[in-house]
């Protein structure tokens, strides 16, 4: 049996669905920020304009800033120096003595306890 997912956007406004939005127009993602907070709302063409048109006034008798920078979302921590330190370490040190070890990726705990063991430092400390 086949299973198929679809996902609809629907005005964040006034809950429309795309084929119902009264001007006929995809809902579209719109950024903006207020008071230092960024924000996104999903809307139709319509409620695009009325947005528009309600922030105008305001707009007008603001100061320019610029361009607001895109807001990525929050990448996974990357591995500090350290610890590729450590595994670069543990690599060359296995492979020294036909261990195997994978070139990339996670080491296994066998192999930097053997390490450990043989060169009495820890795999948390900073050995750079």
């Amino acid at each position: 049996m086949a299973t198929r997912t679809e996902t609809v956007i629907t005005d964040d406004y006034d809950a429309a669905f795309p084929a119902a939005a009264s001007d006929g127009q995809d809902i579209q993602t719109v950024p903006f920020g207020f008071a230092g907070e960024f924000y996104e709302i999903d809307l139709s063409a319509q409620n695009r304009q009325h947005l528009r048109d309600a922030l105008a006034d305001f707009i007008a008798a603001a100061r320019p800033r610029g361009k607001a920078a895109a807001q990525k979302p929050a990448a996974a921590r990357p591995p500090r120096p350290s610890e590729k330190t450590v595994a670069a370490l543990v690599r060359e040190w296995a492979r020294a003595h036909d261990i195997d070890v994978p070139p990339r990726g996670r080491v296994p705990k066998t192999v930097i306890a053997q390490w450990e063991s043989a060169t009495g430092q820890t795999a948390t400390e900073e050995t750079s």
